[in-house]
Formats: C-alpha cells, structure tokens, sequence
C-alpha cells in the first residue's frame, strides 16, 4: 500500500517526521488536507536546507528531500492548510529542521 492509500484510509490524523521521505511530498501534503478534520491539526518536521547548509555538503542527511521556511510555507497553503506555527529548531540530534502546525483550510 502506498503512502497516500493510508492518507485515504484515514490512518494518520497528523503527519509526523516522514514527509522528506515519501516519493511525492507535495501530493501527500495536499491529499491529508482533505481527510484531515478541519479541527485537527498536522504536525510536520522536516530536515532545514537553509539552516543546514551552514555545515556544508558533508552533513549526513543533507541530500534528502529537504525544504526551506519558504518552501514550507508556501506548499503548506498551497495544499490547503493555514499555518499556525512554523519554526526553525535543532533537534537533539544536531539536525536543522523546520517545525509547523498546521490546520486544514475550512471546506467549502
């Protein structure tokens, strides 16, 4: 079964710490606007290219999908979603990410 076959069945009520890892991020952002409830929220966190690249090339992990706040914030509204936090934050682990609470747009 494919990532956004689970989005359809309802599995996931939020999106974690895998969205750089699904072959069409976007379209698996955009598709869980529409199954997720419109009170709900989605919580993403995603690897940080711009805060990242300060260490250069080397960094484990640095040719993954990554994104930048922009890019972030651009693709959450476009897929239906209004922001309500988003945050550049290092994790425990030393990585760069973005953090964003997101809320799916009211339906028409």
């Amino acid at each position: 079964m494919d990532d956004l076959s689970l989005v359809a069945l309802g599995v996931f009520q939020s999106i974690g710490c895998f969205l750089e890892r699904v072959k069409d991020p976007i379209a698996m952002l955009a598709k869980s606007s529409r199954h997720l409830l419109s009170i709900s929220f989605a919580y993403i966190e995603v690897p940080d290219v711009e805060s990242a690249v300060v260490e250069g090339p080397e960094r484990e992990g640095f040719f993954v999908d990554q994104f930048s706040l922009t890019s972030l914030s651009f693709w959450s509204t476009y897929s239906s979603f209004s922001i309500q936090i988003i945050e550049r934050i290092r994790d425990p682990s030393g990585e760069y990410m973005l953090k964003a609470f997101l809320q799916p747009m009211a339906r028409q």
